[in-house]
């Protein structure tokens, strides 16, 4: 397992999970498809906002939008599917922290090598139907990954709408770090202690990297 859980196509959406930390953020009726797209659309033209600001901390700003407005816990139950069921309280709450601390410090540090891009959302034919989860479709113009697209995955939570996945190419995060998790499990009698273990490790690499 490597050091850090991203693969290429992890550099993508680092920008985009960062976005959808201020998307999660924005409180409207999460009512249909088009209230989602609208969303969306804000919250990238506010990030778009704060890279023409510059500076240094650009990167952990959009960090820390993610940290607060990403859904960790279903995210997590995604992750570990039955396992989630098998764990303790403070074990769920542990496995959501160090994952919270991974990406969050993976996507900040990635975040800044970001330049040129423009983030825009493509409205769906049917954005009129009322769903719990939608995808909105995002469109990149400018820099290395022109014409690339990313789905973002987002779930309707009363009045919010909170980001639960980021998919590119047919491959979503959550689906990534499910695969990892599972290997990881599968070499180790399915230990979830040597799991943590192995996530706190992670955690600690990445936040050391940045001093």
């Amino acid at each position: 397992m490597s050091k850090v859980w991203i693969c290429k196509r992890g550099l993508v959406a680092a920008a985009a999970l960062a976005v959808i930390g201020a998307v999660a953020g924005t409180t409207q009726a999460a009512n249909s498809r088009a209230d989602a797209e609208r969303v969306v659309q804000q919250a990238l033209d506010d990030v778009a906002r704060d890279f023409a600001a510059g500076g240094h901390g650009r990167g952990g700003m959009a960090g820390e939008r993610l940290s607060t407005h990403f859904d960790f816990e279903y995210f997590s139950r995604l992750v570990l599917r039955n396992r989630w069921a098998e764990l303790t309280p403070r074990d769920r709450e542990e496995f959501m922290a160090e994952m919270r601390r991974i990406l969050v410090d993976t996507y900040s540090q990635r975040l800044v090598r970001y330049q040129n891009e423009k983030f825009s959302v493509v409205p769906a034919a049917d954005s009129g139907n009322d769903q719990p989860i939608v995808r909105v479709l995002v469109k990149i113009a400018g820099g290395a990954h022109d014409g690339a697209r990313i789905d973002f995955v987002m779930r309707a939570v009363g009045e919010r709408w909170l980001a639960i996945d980021v998919v590119m190419e047919g491959v979503g995060v959550m689906q990534l770090y499910r695969e990892q998790v599972d290997s990881f499990l599968a070499d180790h009698e399915g230990s979830f202690a040597a799991l943590l273990a192995r996530l706190k490790e992670i955690a600690a690499l990445s936040q050391s990297s940045r001093l």
